[in-house]
């Protein structure tokens, strides 16, 4: 299990540290409670 944990670490830290340009992404801002409300109204 730990060679499993330890290889999907690496792959997320070399993912995260090239910083790609994901196309139609746009962050959002708030807190979780806020963007369930978007996607989940009451």
């Amino acid at each position: 299990m730990s060679v499993g944990v330890a290889s999907a670490v690496a792959y997320t830290m070399d993912f995260l540290e090239e910083q790609p340009q994901i196309t139609g992404f746009h962050p959002l801002c708030g807190s979780a409670e806020e963007i369930i409300s978007l996607n989940h109204p009451n």
